[in-house]
């Protein structure tokens, strides 16, 4: 009976720690998408921002 109970366990915190590991990957995996995402955004933002200061000095001359 003991070492039904034994590998029960063994088998819950296997499970316990893959779901886990799992769930960390899933979750850096979202990290990375907004991430890349962020960067899009603020690199065009950059770019916005650089061609309305070109209309500006253009405009000042």
């Amino acid at each position: 009976m003991m070492n039904i109970l034994m590998i029960l366990m063994f088998f819950a915190m296997f499970f316990a720690t893959f779901t886990t590991i799992d769930y960390f990957i899933s979750l850096y995996k979202k990290y990375r998408i907004y991430q890349k995402a962020y960067d899009i955004s603020v690199n065009k933002l950059e770019e916005e921002i650089e061609r309305v200061n070109k209309i500006v000095e253009e405009n000042k001359l």
